[in-house]
Formats: C-alpha cells, sequence, structure tokens
C-alpha cells in the first residue's frame, strides 16, 4: 500500500517538475530574448547620451534658472517614455510566448490579460474591498489544480469623484486578488486582514472618523458662531449615522473579533467572524502557516481573505507588478531570481489550495 504524500513531498516534486520544464523549454525561449534585452539596453543607453549631451549644452547657453527648470523636466520626461517605451516592448513579447508555455508546466492553468474573471458582485460579497467606481486589471489567471477552481487576478480598485480641479482618487486596493473554490460550503462570514487596514467594507472606522468630524464641524461653529457650520455639521451628523443605522441592519449577524491559537499572528493580523466556533474551526494553525507563507510570498505591505459560501478570497496590496519573467532591460533575463521570485507566488497560491483540498475537516 502507497504512503499518502506529505505536503512537503508534494511540494518538492512540483519544485523539480517546474525547473526540470523550465530548462527544457524555457530556457531557450529565454535565449532568444536575452539577445533583444541587450539591443534594447544599448538603444536606451544611446538615448540617454544624446539627450544628456542636449541637456548640458542646454544649460550651458541658458543661464535662467527657470529655463534650466524647464530643460530638466522635458529631460525626465523624456527619459522616462524612453525606458517604459523600449521595455514594454520586450516584456509584451516576454509575456505572449514564454509567460503562457511557463505556466502550463504548474498544471491546467491559463492566462487571461485584462479581464475581469472574478466579477465585482463576488468583491462586494466578500466585504475586503470599501466602496469604488474604477476598476482595471492586468495578468489575470484561471485554472484548476488538486481538483479546485481558481481564479487570480491583478487589479486596481479606485473610488473617483468630482472634475476639473475638484476631481479626487482615492486608492481602494491595487494587489493580486485571488478565488478559490473550497470542498466545503461555510455558513457565516470570517475575515482576516493585516492590521490598520481600514479598506474593508464591514470596517465601520471610516463612518466614525466622519460622525466624529460632523461633531467637530458643529462645535467649531458653536465657538466661532458660525450659524453656517453648525447646519453643516448637523446635516453631515444626521446622513453619517444614518448610513452607520443602515450598515448594522445590512448585517445580518454582526461580526465580532477573534484571538486566535498563533501569538503571533494576533499582533499582526485581526480576524473577525459571524459564528466564533466555525470561525476557529477555518482559522486553524496549519491555515495561518500558510496564510503567512503567501503574505511573504508576493512581498505585499497587507494581506487579507474571506470565507464566502464556497469560496475563498485572498487580497494582498503589493504596489507592484506581479508575475514578471523581467525586471527591465538592464537585468539579466537569465537571473535566476525573478523566475524564483514568480515559482514562489504560484507556489504559494497552490499550497493554500494543498491545505483546502488535503484537510477534510474545512467547513461545518
Amino acid at each position: 500500500m502507497l504512503k499518502n504524500k506529505t505536503s512537503r513531498q508534494i511540494k518538492n516534486e512540483r519544485m523539480l517538475d517546474f525547473y526540470r520544464y523550465y530548462e527544457k523549454e524555457i530556457s531557450p525561449l529565454i535565449e532568444k530574448y536575452e539577445g533583444e534585452r541587450k539591443i534594447r539596453a544599448v538603444i536606451f543607453t544611446v538615448i540617454a547620451i544624446f539627450a544628456t549631451c542636449f541637456l548640458a549644452t542646454y544649460i550651458y547657453h541658458l543661464l535662467s534658472f527657470p529655463l534650466i527648470v524647464v530643460g530638466l523636466v522635458l529631460y525626465a520626461i523624456v527619459m522616462l517614455i524612453s525606458y517604459r517605451f523600449i521595455t514594454r516592448g520586450l516584456q509584451n513579447k516576454i509575456k505572449k510566448e514564454v509567460l503562457q508555455k511557463l505556466i502550463c508546466s504548474l498544471g491546467n492553468i491559463n492566462w487571461i490579460p485584462e479581464k475581469n474573471i472574478i466579477d465585482n458582485e463576488m468583491l462586494r460579497q466578500s466585504e475586503l474591498f470599501s466602496t469604488y467606481n474604477t476598476r482595471s486589471n492586468d495578468d489575470t489567471f484561471e485554472g484548476e489544480y488538486n481538483g479546485l477552481s481558481f481564479k487570480i487576478s491583478e487589479t486596481n480598485l479606485k473610488q473617483v469623484s468630482g472634475s476639473g480641479r475638484n476631481r479626487r482618487v482615492d486608492r481602494v486596493f491595487n494587489g493580486v486578488i485571488i478565488l478559490i473554490d473550497s470542498n466545503k460550503t461555510t455558513n457565516s462570514k470570517t475575515i482576516i486582514a493585516t492590521k490598520g487596514d481600514q479598506n474593508i467594507r464591514n470596517n465601520a472606522t471610516g463612518t466614525i472618523a466622519t460622525i466624529f468630524s460632523s461633531i467637530v464641524i458643529i462645535v467649531l461653529g458653536y465657538l466661532l458662531e458660525d450659524t453656517f457650520k453648525i447646519g453643516i455639521g448637523i446635516f453631515l451628523l444626521i446622513v453619517f449615522s444614518l448610513l452607520a443605522l443602515c450598515q448594522k441592519i445590512d448585517n445580518e449577524k454582526e461580526m465580532s473579533s477573534m484571538d486566535l491559537e498563533d501569538p503571533e499572528f494576533n499582533k499582526k493580523y485581526n480576524a473577525y467572524s459571524q459564528d466564533q466556533i466555525e470561525g476557529r474551526y477555518l482559522i486553524t494553525t496549519s491555515f495561518m502557516e500558510r496564510f503567512k507563507n503567501l503574505h511573504t510570498a508576493f512581498g505585499t505591505t497587507k494581506a487579507k481573505c474571506a470565507f464566502v459560501g464556497d469560496k475563498i478570497m485572498f487580497a494582498l496590496s503589493t504596489h507592484k507588478n506581479l508575475f514578471e519573467l523581467s525586471e527591465g532591460i538592464f537585468c539579466s533575463l537569465k537571473d535566476p531570481k525573478q523566475t524564483k521570485v514568480f515559482y514562489d507566488e504560484i507556489s504559494a497560491i497552490y499550497d493554500i489550495i494543498d491545505y483546502f483540498k488535503l484537510d477534510t475537516k474545512i467547513g461545518l
């Protein structure tokens, strides 16, 4: 009788298969694009030399400080546009030919760029994000591993208000969203979030802060004998108090915080659940370890997840491009560091899936 493989054995076999495939199928392609990278690096260097010489001549003949500032700004713009144009062309080629082949080595997974594979209604149900009205996607993946379907999306969420000089853009989220099918269905909602993350829909901190600001406006208006400010303050206080009440009514069962078994985990993350018993059943020490590994693998500043019905959603704020095989035209494509980063990102997701597949106790 064959002995069941441990999670470490599964991980080691996956890594060996990946690097064997990489050497056989990907290395020749990398060799081809490495030559192109060097050519592009030379082209940019030539542009930089000419632009710098022109700038030096410009500054030498024009000693006016305002004109020198204009020259420096134009120089910076030209260099930035040139670098992005030259680099982007290479990155697009690598993604189209190399990335799709590389992810195939990791199982049944497809690269589907710039599509809403995770719909907005699912994001709303997770309650991991505050209100947004603008969304864009970069790399998106869809696949199946170990019998469970998953979706990965590099997503940018913003709340845009006003127009012209009054236009305001608030960044709600910028990073990667991962949606995994679970082998069981949860009866209540459970959320984990990095401490200090206020961009959670059910987090009342923003509303409380606005109510407090309204009270401050009323007090200032009273002290300054400004009737208009008092009126504005009372209006805002009523509106946001009603919003807070509606939010409480919408939540059929209010979420309460949990203290988990791992003290280090409690220091870094907040955990909330509508059902304390089910919440502790879901967030085991093994899950906490994998969650921290996922956080580390993506180099994220904030990580959060939600158990919703038969799905688990992870949201990792990164503020950087992920799933890239090239760091730029001045970095060798043969550098194993970037390949390892790519592998670690996907592997960390697979570790999470392995957990939900192997642990039959998940769900009630």
